[in-house]
């Protein structure tokens, strides 16, 4: 699945770390977050809600919600002030319609400070679901049935989060997806499809469409949850850290590609997300967290980089 946040727009999906299927990007427009200068601006991304219990005995895949996307727009300072999220909730499996913890919490936290939020799915069921728990105006949200694995489809998902909130800050990629518990002579080619299908595809599909938007704002932030097994993978994670490193190699590029500009390209490493308050992985407020400084002007000079959100073992 994935989810994306756009403020003015911005994009975001859920991502799973080592057991867990992790959660990804919001879209951000800086016309309502506070983070620096006074201008507004829109951020973009995807994220994915957590799918099955994660490294089950079975070792089957598990899936994420393919497709909420959320944008917002961020204003002048350090507050959010006129935000547009834009999330796309889509399932493959283990459907959820209530866009995952994290990402809710995203959408919620923007939202509060005055965001707009633009919302894609497969399915206009889940849309409406977060539209009605959200409660925004109608000029503050857009939604927008799309499906995050067909280029045409998330081309036309750009352009439609311009044609209402007319550009993007802030771009979110939080599609998730997990598969493992396997080693490679056990692992299945349609495993490592699909998990270059939730991880590399889509992020590429996103990076294509929003780069130029991004590039002709003249600021902007892209962001996607990781994991630290793209660069450290184990012996039982081959697809999962190659989907994932996939996507970490297309981010460093979207980074090295506007170094010295006011647009920056970071991914946030974790390795599973505590939902439930366990005291075990990060929680989505950490994530989150770590997502409004990254979208702030302070954050400027962060760029290419792979920020452990974890704890690292002695």
């Amino acid at each position: 699945g994935q989810y994306l946040f756009v403020l003015r727009p911005l994009v975001v999906p859920a991502v799973d770390l080592g057991d867990r299927v992790q959660e990804a990007s919001p879209v951000v427009a800086r016309d309502s977050l506070r983070v620096g200068k006074k201008q507004d601006r829109v951020v973009a991304g995807p994220k994915v809600d957590p799918l099955m219990r994660a490294g089950q005995e079975s070792g089957a895949p598990e899936v994420g919600r393919n497709g909420l996307h959320v944008a917002e727009a961020l204003a002048d300072h350090h507050d959010i002030g006129r935000e547009i999220v834009v999330g796309a909730p889509e399932t493959v499996a283990q459907p959820r319609t209530d866009g995952g913890p994290t990402g809710q919490l995203a959408a919620r936290a923007f939202a509060d400070q005055g965001a707009s939020l633009a919302l894609f799915s497969r399915t206009q069921n889940d849309l409406d679901a977060l539209t009605r728990k959200l409660n925004l105006p109608e000029d503050r949200i857009l939604t927008h049935a799309a499906d995050l694995l067909e280029e045409s489809a998330v081309q036309k998902a750009a352009e439609a989060v311009s044609a209402k909130f007319g550009r993007v800050d802030v771009l979110i990629h939080l599609v998730g997806g997990w598969t493992g518990s396997k080693t490679l002579a056990e692992s299945e080619a349609d495993e490592l499809k699909f998990m270059l299908d939730q991880h590399a595809w889509t992020t590429f599909y996103l990076l294509r469409a929003f780069s130029t938007k991004l590039a002709d704002n003249g600021w902007g932030r892209v962001i996607a949850v990781t994991s630290p097994l793209a660069m450290d993978p184990s012996a039982k994670m081959g697809p999962y850290a190659v989907g994932k490193a996939a996507q970490e190699t297309l981010f460093m590029t979207f980074a090295d590609q506007f170094k010295g500009t006011d647009i920056t390209a970071n991914v946030i490493q974790v390795k599973s997300i505590d939902v439930k308050g366990t005291g075990k992985g990060t929680l989505p407020e950490e994530i989150i967290a770590a997502m409004l400084y990254l979208c702030s002007d302070e954050a400027g000079k962060v760029n290419g980089a792979r920020i452990p959100l974890y704890q690292v073992s002695p």
